[in-house]
């Protein structure tokens, strides 16, 4: 029998500005010893929407307050190996992002 692991939803925010630009935290990773760019996420808690995670996860880790969350894509880790429950929509929008470097 193969063992599950059981991870709790994360809320990943992806944060657009009038410019289309998107909002970045720029984090340290000690196991790889980089510096990452990575958008806003955090775990969602007990009794707490998707919605709500996400915007509480901007403003502690950005100070930054959203105006308006809408739901983009719902991705499961890895797929049969985890008992995620899927929330939110299956298919990813279309929106207009730039790559910018660091």
């Amino acid at each position: 029998m193969n063992p599950l692991v059981r991870f709790a939803p994360v809320a990943a925010t992806v944060v657009l500005d009038d410019c289309d630009e998107v909002l970045m935290v720029r984090r340290h990773r000690f196991a790889t010893d980089t510096w990452n760019g990575e958008i806003p996420s955090g775990m969602v808690e007990d009794g707490e929407s998707l919605e709500t995670a996400a915007a509480r996860a901007v403003e502690e880790e950005t100070g930054w307050r959203v105006a308006a969350v809408a739901p983009l894509a719902c991705v499961p880790r890895t797929a049969r190996l985890t008992r995620t429950p899927h929330r939110g929509p299956r298919t990813p929008a279309r929106f207009p992002a730039r790559w910018h470097r660091w």
